[in-house]
């Protein structure tokens, strides 16, 4: 007897079931009739947001309205629309909605019931802005030094925590997605900017990476993101996880039993690009299982130029169809998949008051969190700092990589300056930094902040002759806390484990009063 997905699969032509594959990103903040041109033309089923396109409640509900027109006019079917909102450093969405706190603060409260609480909230948010996918939560284990998108340092408390996010957002009505399978960022490297191959025994891979993953999935996980990385005890072929049929087919599918939506990491990251090129990674991928293929010119690793690398790649999957390479049962298998997705969320369209509800319980949530990732080191009695404080901190910048969204931040300087009634000094570079002897000298205080462990070590001799002209000196990191051993000759640290507003606001309250 057909079913409703067999009817659907029937009168789709190559073109759209293809489309239905493809996760895409586009360029704009308020939909135009070149968006609207590119989705129509190419039959895009799903698209993924970025903050280039995240420009506040109003704008981001409109223009998920219209891609959700538009691919059902086109198609007769909704739309998947995506974004990687993680909280912490990844978060896309960030004007006018909720900042929650990264996952190492989550799990640093010691209750996954607040992971939780997060999910549900955040994708509250996400729903009512017309979002039905979320690129989070991140289950890969550590094996090297503590970092902020991960759930604790254990391979338990990953589970847990991760897994009680992936229940809040489903319970919100938002599909998860559980990445990077099977792991990533255990070498240190990235696949966002080159090739990575990691080495970890098959044994630890499967007994105990794979434990956060196979408790999400046994909670019915929505959909796994695979990574780009190699890993030759799983696939000997040095080929990336998300190209890799023994991975995908083989672990995921056959031994894990895996039956969700299996999404690909970016395939214009450059451990994809450098050595394939996106078009024949796109293809490479879809015949090694994976259903959805995120493309693009999207934050991570937009082209320049702004040139389209979307409709090449979409180009190649279907010549791949006409030519054998891809067989057309390959394609309907991911597309069966992704069309009973659909059917089960039905079309879900931005709530009308979207622009108007009241979050302000969430930001509460937010700042309260925010306060467990803040550690004081006061040996000096330094604190609370006296006014007209210097507080020093690099420019915020736009972001490369997974924090593409913090390109609207705010720099902590101005930020604890205006907070705390201090003064401010906001760097580029390092060589700027000798220029601030003299205020240094005269501040009653001083304040020097940075974010990751790369940023504290470059700055680190220069904030040391700094201290030297005032040993009321003060280190904030606001990233990786680990990064404070570049500054043993500060008299006081606070660490935290963002650089989100409500991190920074929490870092202020430690400043102010470090019996908090």
């Amino acid at each position: 007897m057909p079913t409703t997905i067999d009817n659907l699969l029937s009168r789709m032509t190559l073109e759209e079931k293809i489309g239905q594959m493809i996760l895409a990103s586009i360029e704009v903040s308020r939909m135009d009739a070149g968006t609207r041109e590119f989705l129509r033309k190419n039959h895009i089923g799903n698209v993924i947001l970025f903050g280039k396109n995240c420009a506040g409640r109003a704008a981001l509900a409109q223009l998920n309205a219209e891609i959700q027109h538009t691919v059902m006019a086109e198609n007769g079917l909704p739309a998947l629309i995506a974004i990687d909102q993680e909280g912490g450093c990844v978060t896309r969405l960030r004007s006018e909605a909720t900042v929650f706190p990264s996952a190492m603060v989550i799990a640093r409260t010691g209750d996954s019931a607040n992971a939780y609480k997060v999910g549900r909230m955040m994708g509250g948010e996400l729903r009512a802005l017309g979002i039905n996918l979320d690129c989070a939560p991140v289950l890969d284990t550590l094996s090297g030094p503590a970092e902020r998108r991960y759930y604790g340092q254990t391979v338990q408390s990953i589970a847990d925590y991760g897994c009680a996010m992936a229940r809040g957002l489903r319970d919100a009505g938002v599909l998860a997605c559980g990445k990077h399978f099977p792991g990533h960022e255990q070498t240190g490297a990235d696949t966002h900017f080159g090739f990575v191959v990691d080495n970890t025994p098959r044994d630890t891979l499967m007994n105990s990476c794979l434990t956060p993953f196979c408790r999400a999935m046994s909670e019915d996980l929505a959909s796994v993101m695979v990574s780009h990385v190699c890993f030759p005890a799983l696939d000997d072929t040095d080929t990336p996880c998300s190209m890799s049929a023994p991975v995908i087919q083989g672990v995921l599918r056959g031994q894990l039993g895996y039956q969700g939506l299996v999404i690909s990491d970016g395939l214009q990251m450059h451990a994809i690009l450098d050595q394939y090129g996106a078009p024949q990674g796109c293809v490479q991928a879809a015949l090694a299982g994976c259903d959805l293929l995120i493309i693009g010119n999207g934050g991570d690793n937009a082209d320049p130029t702004g040139k389209d690398v979307q409709t090449p790649c979409i180009r190649a999957l279907c010549d791949a169809v006409a030519d054998g390479t891809l067989s057309m049962a390959r394609v309907d298998e991911s597309v069966r998949r992704i069309l009973a997705c659909k059917l089960a969320l039905g079309w879900t369209m931005p709530a009308r008051d979207a622009a108007s509800q009241d979050w302000s319980n969430h930001a509460a949530l937010a700042d309260a969190l925010a306060e467990t990732g803040v550690t004081v080191q006061d040996p000096h009695d330094l604190l609370p700092l006296p006014a007209g404080t210097l507080f020093i901190a690099r420019a915020s910048g736009t972001g490369t990589g997974v924090t593409e969204g913090d390109r609207i931040t705010e720099s902590f300087a101005p930020l604890a300056a205006r907070r705390l009634g201090g003064q401010c000094a906001v760097y580029h570079t390092v060589e700027e930094l000798p220029e601030l002897a003299d205020v240094c000298a005269a501040a009653p205080a001083v304040v020097f902040a940075f974010g990751t462990r790369e940023e504290a070590a470059a700055a680190a001799q220069a904030a040391e002759a700094l201290a030297a002209h005032n040993p009321r000196f003060c280190a904030v990191c606001l990233a990786e806390p680990d990064a404070l051993q570049h500054y043993p000759f500060a008299a006081s640290t606070v660490s935290a484990w963002d650089r989100t507003e409500p991190a920074m606001r929490a870092v202020c309250r430690a400043l102010a009063n470090p019996q908090i």
